[in-house]
């Protein structure tokens, strides 16, 4: 198992050194977009990988899941090769068309590899310890991807394009090296609506996973939805440019840390967790209120109190699903997290408007103090 977890980690930092990562919204704003058209890029990106998200997780059920990450990979490099030849709204539109494909066929593709290569080794109790060390990986790959942005940044925004492209490349040759699928899986050939209908189905009837279903997304939503701005806040903060890339990389760094630890606290009850979704909510309210230098800290902290949540809840769903339609059942979360996005960038572009970026945060911070407590009050505390 060591090897497969050399090759997994490998692939997690090298798939994100992408250093266009930490400059990409602020490069948006550089090129004379306004808040409404950065929130439908981020939309576009997030509906595209909603309409996909099942369909691809079907697809890695039923063939080469190490295959279909490579592919994922080689939408990347489209996309970012749209973005360099053709800068301007439109550009940036089908690079996130592409990038939304790319984002499709990774999310539940890989986390069904992870769990049935562990179930393989009879080591899937430590799904939630590997996936979230996968992600510490991923994490510091955008960390040093960030320092790296930060001392590139003055040569240009092509630059940045342009060694993202390349480290795509070498992330699809990397995927090849993970194993193929697990003896565990059906060697039967089975139709696509066979496939889809099963997952779905399994989702749809049981009312724990889709309580848990619903709880990560919003997690997620909060978390990894609300980064895409996290540069633009900053800016707005008062941050210089060149911190930009260093206030990203410190950001990313925590979440690392977090990363390697989270499944230290797999054996939070719900009620637990509903409370760390009250803080983060918090967090990212007093952030948005005060909107200064030290502000971002704060911001930071509510990103990671939704990580950890969204990394523990993904986890018991994975106990839950049968190999057989464990892509597709994730993809389905993966669906509802994409939906929840959807709303966020919508909402953020309709909040924001023409002015400045905090009332957005201001809103989501209030929004998930009310959805904390909710839970805390009325959830189920299984």
């Amino acid at each position: 198992m060591t090897s497969f977890l050399i090759r997994l980690y490998g692939l997690c930092v090298v798939q994100e050194l992408m250093v266009i990562y930490p400059f990409y919204a602020v490069m948006f704003v550089d090129y004379g977009l306004s808040a409404m058209e950065i929130s439908w890029l981020f939309t576009v990106w997030a509906g595209i990988t909603l309409l996909l998200e099942v369909p691809s997780g079907v697809l890695a059920d039923k063939y080469s899941r190490r295959f279909i990450l490579s592919v994922a990979q080689l939408f990347s490099v489209a996309g970012f090769a749209c973005w360099g030849l053709f800068p301007g709204f439109w550009g940036f539109f089908f690079g996130f068309v592409l990038w939304g494909t790319k984002s499709a066929l990774s999310s539940g593709t890989f986390e069904a590899l992870i769990y049935d290569e562990l179930k393989r080794f009879g080591c899937e109790a430590q799904f939630v310890k590997v996936n979230g060390r996968s992600l510490a990986f991923n994490t510091t790959g955008v960390i040093l991807s960030s320092f790296a942005a930060a001392a590139l940044v003055d040569y240009g925004y092509q630059v940045l394009i342009g060694a993202s492209v390349a480290v795509s490349v070498v992330a699809s040759f990397m995927a090849l090296l993970l194993p193929p699928a697990p003896p565990t899986q059906s060697t039967t050939p089975r139709p696509y609506f066979t496939v889809l209908g099963e997952g779905v189905r399994y989702a749809w009837r049981s009312p724990v996973i889709l309580r848990l279903i619903a709880f990560a997304s919003l997690a997620i939503a909060l978390g990894g939805g609300l980064d895409e701005f996290y540069t633009i806040f900053a800016n707005e903060a008062g941050l210089p440019r060149y911190a930009l890339g260093i206030f990203l990389g410190s950001i990313y760094a925590v979440q690392a840390a977090a990363g390697f630890v989270a499944h230290r606290f797999e054996g939070l009850s719900l009620r637990w967790l509903y409370a760390a979704f009250l803080g983060g909510g918090a967090l990212l309210t007093i952030s948005a209120w005060w909107m200064g230098q030290w502000s971002v800290l704060l911001l930071g902290a509510s990103g990671l109190v939704f990580q950890v949540i969204a990394l523990i809840v993904e986890g018991r769903l994975q106990h839950m699903i049968p190999s057989e339609i464990r892509a597709t059942v994730s993809s389905v979360r993966g669906f509802s997290a994409e939906s929840f996005g959807i709303g966020l960038f919508i909402g953020m572009g309709l909040i924001v408007g023409e002015g400045s970026y905090r009332p957005g945060f201001l809103t989501f911070g209030v929004l998930g103090l009310v959805i904390g407590l909710c839970y805390l009050l009325f959830g189920r505390k299984e």
